[in-house]
């Protein structure tokens, strides 16, 4: 066992930093999730119980929807859950080059978050001119969670791929 893997070693800063940024957007994800589905069963309540349906019936549930998948976005890419299918080590045995194989992997990622992210904020930046229907809020606030998503996975994968290349 190396010092860094033992438990005893103190975690750096780095991966400290990854770690609230995971937990607070598992966090916010998951709320969203929960909300989320409390709106989808009052509506259905509402609509086949009571026989009314909110105004907000299909708006709220989908922004609920997009700011947790996307916000769930940055959990998953700490974990790699959303990436891996587990194919690379049954594939190349030799480890130095799974090794490199699997920062090209993340730096490509990392490359494809940066564009969605700048993309999303330029959607974001579309929707500040226009309302949603039924909420009456800025398209905006729905679209800006594609670039925080995006952006904050862009940042988790490159900080460790950092650590390592450090003296």
């Amino acid at each position: 066992m190396t010092p860094d893997s033992s438990p005893a070693a103190p975690r750096s800063a780095l991966a400290r930093g990854v770690d609230i940024v995971d937990r607070l957007t598992l966090a916010v994800s998951s709320i969203g999730v929960a909300l989320f589905s409390a709106v989808v069963v009052y509506v259905a309540l509402g609509r086949y119980l009571l026989g009314t349906t909110p105004y907000w019936s299909e708006e709220l549930p989908r922004s609920l929807l997009v700011w947790s998948v996307f916000i769930g976005l940055v959990p998953a890419t700490v974990r790699a859950s959303h990436l891996n299918a587990g194919l690379l080590p049954l594939l190349v045995r030799n480890e130095r080059l799974r090794g490199k194989l699997e920062t090209v992997a993340r730096l490509l990622t990392a490359l494809f978050f940066a564009i969605l992210a700048y993309t999303g904020w330029q959607l974001t930046e579309a929707g500040l001119d226009s309302l949603t229907t039924a909420l009456q809020i800025p398209n905006a606030v729905v679209y800006v969670a594609l670039p925080i998503g995006a952006g904050l996975s862009a940042i988790v994968i490159l900080l460790p791929l950092l650590k390592e290349r450090a003296p």
